[in-house]
This record gives structure tokens, sequence and C-alpha cells, in this order.
């Protein structure tokens, strides 16, 4: 089996993308718990997440893309080598049993 290195590459940014967001879960977290010591306002607790969220969101859409784009590749480096066989023999199989007369495909067999 012959290696693909965009697999290896989309996997490494679906990782790295996690990562990322844990980080940054985490430093939002602990901003929100140095606010809220403070005594603040609501207003000062939003303006605190809203940069944190943001990024959550971003990191969350890059990842949902790469991880669909991932699977993707996964799916077609699996089925690759499998459906041109698979055709081959569904039209052998629709010839011989004389389907193909039927259904009005016998001018294409």
């Amino acid at each position: 089996m012959r290696r693909d290195r965009r697999l290896w590459a989309l996997l490494g940014g679906v990782v790295l993308v996690v990562l990322l967001g844990a980080g940054v879960a985490v430093a939002g977290t602990l901003e929100l718990l140095a606010v809220l010591r403070g005594g603040t306002t609501l207003f000062a607790l939003a303006a605190a997440a809203l940069p944190y969220l943001v990024a959550l969101a971003v990191l969350g859409l890059v990842g949902l893309a790469l991880g669909v784009w991932l699977v993707a590749r996964l799916v077609k480096r699996a089925s690759g080598d499998l459906n041109a066989d698979r055709f081959r023999a569904l039209a052998e199989w629709v010839v011989e049993r004389g389907l193909a007369r039927r259904l009005g495909l016998s001018r294409r067999f």
C-alpha cells in the first residue's frame, strides 16, 4: 500500500486544530476566572469571553472542514481499487442474466 502524504498532513491538521482548540478553551476559562475574581459586570464578562469564543468557532469550522476532507480522502482511497472491479462484475452479471435486453440496454452491451 502506498503512502499518501496528504492523508498524514490532514490528520496532523486535525490533531493540531484540536490541540489549539483545547489551549484556547483553557486560556479563555482562565481569563473568565480572572475577570470573575475582580467583581465585574456582565458586559465586562462578555467582552473578556468574546475573543475566545470567536477563536473557538473559527477553529471548529477549520477542524470540521479538515475532518470532512480527511474522511473523504480515506473513503476515496479505500474504494478506488474496488470500484472498477465491482462495476465490471455488475455489467457482466446484467449481460449474463439477459437483463440488459429487458431494460433496453442491449445496444450498449
